[in-house]
């Protein structure tokens, strides 16, 4: 009996933590990463750009480090601001003003803030 009762207990917890958990990824630790830049209006295309993303607390800034972006060279800040998730879109997003996160759409070529894939190493901009 102690058995059955202790898997079902498991099996609870596991349901528990899964269901509980529809937060992609969530915030890496502090320090610096290599994040690929993809771009919205191309599909998500991925062009050889890379950024570096600095993550301090709840702060992140993202610099140019490998390729060209029109009217940018290496070590450029592209942004900076607050890392929030967006509960309507289920997405990590940069903003600059917690009311930022009241839009309906992030991301990509929207007036949205970006989305920053913690994930799958990804910046997404338009």
């Amino acid at each position: 009996m102690k058995s059955v009762s202790y898997f079902l207990i498991m099996v609870f917890l596991f349901l528990f933590k899964v269901l509980a958990n529809d937060k992609p990824e969530g915030i890496p630790i502090d320090g610096e990463y290599i994040y690929q830049l993809r771009f919205a209006e191309w599909n998500m295309a991925y062009h050889g750009q890379d950024v570096k993303v600095i993550i301090k607390e709840d702060s992140i800034k993202i610099f140019l480090y490998k390729g060209e972006l029109t009217g940018l060279k290496k070590g450029d800040l592209i942004e900076e601001g607050l890392i929030r998730f967006h509960n309507k879109t289920s997405n990590w997003v940069i903003v600059k003003d917690e009311n930022e996160l009241e839009v309906d759409d992030v991301g990509g070529c929207s007036d949205g803030p970006s989305i920053i894939d913690f994930k799958n190493k990804i910046y997404i901009t338009c």
